[in-house]
């Protein structure tokens, strides 16, 4: 599941639950390039400087204008419905 949509369907539950990252990833729209992050603290940047990522598989961290990279981390969440 990409990470965008994993927030936005933990931010319509009341209770959050967590999730466990498994692909640390993005790709940019300017070069192409393909970047993952692997480990905890792992700045990757793509080759020409536009988008960065970060946290491997213990945080999501994203730089660079949302407009110039797409998403393609892998994740599995455990949500909580709260009724």
């Amino acid at each position: 599941m990409k990470d965008r949509e994993l927030m936005d369907r933990l931010a319509s539950r009341k209770s959050y639950g967590h999730f466990r990252i498994i692909r640390n990833a993005i790709r940019c729209n300017i070069c192409g390039d393909e970047i993952e992050s692997t480990h905890r603290h792992d700045f990757v940047t793509c080759k020409c400087g536009t988008c960065s990522v970060d946290g491997g598989h213990s945080y999501l961290r994203r730089c660079g204008d949302l407009d110039q990279f797409t998403d393609i981390s892998e994740c599995i969440a455990d949500v909580i419905d709260e009724k």
